[in-house]
């Protein structure tokens, strides 16, 4: 991954997040905003937090609620890199409760779908099935590309907690393929880690290592997605492995990605839900 901050603000996944501020926005919040998102690309998760929280402190003493909501949603993706889930849970659903008060549909959507990966980390997988399933409904209806295909990869590692793999593939294969008509690269990588922990899963080691490490390699990763997929990768003996550090660098050309894709629906189909 890069260490440079400038570098992950350019692949900041929720941009529309800072659309939605508007003109309200003082220069302050948008410097820790940007920021806190910045060292929670890159996996620094204590500095991303702080930023959060400024954020949040900066909203609070304007009286802004709407704000507040925005703030303590990204604290809760922060939370969950820090490992402290039922933190990350109670932000979420401070977040949603805002957001409802202030009828915001799309804070809703993010806040319920990232509810979804908390439950999973925290091993509640029918609750990450539920929540996925509601913030990927009403990204639908409001035709959000981004937050559709994020909430399919989270009901991916939903199902896969269940042992559900077919309907983990067919989530993943189902982002993998919009991600990538819509030219949404990390969204798609998130895809492609999704799918690695599904072939830890079916026992194929040597594939998913392979796949695990081509994402990890990717400078566009957000470091969380990789941590939701480790704990599967992890199960994998490496010791009984061939070397596949680069079998999947297709001869060092650095625009692999859509060959990568190719590959994996030549191999494991093209779903949908």
């Amino acid at each position: 991954m890069t260490s440079d901050p400038i570098r992950a603000l350019l692949i900041e996944d929720d941009l529309d997040d800072v659309f939605l501020l508007k003109e309200s926005l003082a220069t302050a919040k948008v410097v820790q905003i940007k920021l806190g998102y910045a060292y929670f690309l890159l996996g620094e998760y204590e500095r991303g937090m702080e930023s959060f929280q400024k954020c949040y402190d900066l909203f609070d003493r304007q009286g802004n609620l709407w704000g507040k909501g925005f703030a303590l949603s990204k604290m809760g993706l922060a939370a969950n890199g820090l490992g402290d889930f039922l933190q990350s849970m109670q932000y979420h659903r401070e977040a949603f409760s805002i957001f409802e008060k202030t009828e915001n549909i799309t804070g809703k959507a993010y806040a319920i779908s990232r509810m979804s990966m908390s439950a999973y980390f925290l091993e509640q997988y029918a609750q990450a099935v539920q929540y996925g399933m509601e913030g990927y409904q009403i990204f639908q209806s409001l035709g959000h590309q981004w937050g559709m295909c994020t909430s399919l990869c989270r009901l991916g590692f939903a199902y896969l907690g269940q042992g559900e793999i077919l309907k983990a593939k067919n989530c993943f294969n189902e982002a993998l393929e919009q991600s990538r008509i819509y030219q949404m690269t990390p969204v798609s990588l998130y895809a492609l880690v999704g799918m690695a922990a599904a072939l830890a899963q079916e026992g194929e080691d040597t594939e998913a290592v392979e796949l695990f490490q081509y994402v990890q390699s990717n400078p566009q990763t957000p470091a969380l997605y990789l941590k939701q997929a480790s704990r599967w990768i992890t199960q994998v003996d490496y010791k009984i492995l061939p070397d596949v550090k680069t079998a999947l660098t297709l001869g060092g050309n650095p625009d692999g990605l859509d060959a990568v894709i190719d590959k994996v629906h030549k191999a494991w189909g093209r779903h949908t839900l």
